[in-house]
């Protein structure tokens, strides 16, 4: 009896979207992803949460690249106030990688108040998406996360979308260099931008 209580009170709790378990991957309505593009289309693609003047997604090569510049790759709104966000240069930022070096992305954005925006970690770059709208976004919010869509397979580059989530099937590889064996991350991305892993498996 305890037992069953104990499970409704668990399923009154959880989030639709988080209560996914790897039984929900096994129906075959899934699709691959499109072909690879540049990030720079898939940031044109970024319907923001909140309204702005103008706002640029920024290429931060890191301080180990010492010759190379940070490069303005996206750009949206009117122009003329992109002169108020010159003397910025945000550190961090997200979608992190370039291992062994390090290189990420940043967003400045100029608010209808003309205040400044500045979006230099995940966290403020989930903020800055609110919700997600179309698979540029998804694809921003995984790379972000640290996985890779390889679309030459299902099993590791496709997705499912549904009312309020987006089924995820994702690729990579074991960390044994020897074998290289490739692996599937089944992952959910709640519309509102949550994401999370529910299992990896090689395959």
């Amino acid at each position: 009896m305890f037992r069953s209580l104990f499970i409704i009170l668990l399923l009154a709790l959880c989030k639709p979207a988080f209560c996914q378990t790897a039984t929900d991957f096994n129906d075959p309505d899934f699709t691959l992803f499109p072909k690879y593009k540049e990030d720079a289309k898939y940031f044109a693609n970024v319907i923001p949460d909140s309204t702005y003047l103008y706002w640029r997604c920024v290429f931060n090569a890191g301080p180990y690249f010492r010759k190379a510049k940070d490069r303005v790759i996206f750009e949206t709104g009117d122009k003329k106030y992109a002169k108020l966000i010159k003397k910025y240069k945000v550190g961090n930022g997200f979608m992190r990688g370039c291992p062994p070096a390090f290189c990420s992305y940043y967003i400045i954005a100029v608010r209808s108040d003309k205040t400044i925006l500045q979006v230099n970690s995940p966290e403020t770059f989930k903020i800055f998406l609110g919700k997600i709208d179309n698979l540029d976004e998804v694809r921003l919010v995984v790379k972000d996360h640290s996985y890779t869509i390889y679309n030459n397979s299902l099993k590791s580059g496709s997705y499912r979308e549904r009312k309020d989530d987006y089924l995820l099937l994702l690729g990579g590889y074991s960390s044994d260099l020897i074998s290289n064996t490739p692996v599937s991350t089944k992952a959910v991305l709640t519309k509102a931008g949550d994401f999370r892993i529910i299992e990896s498996g090689t395959y």
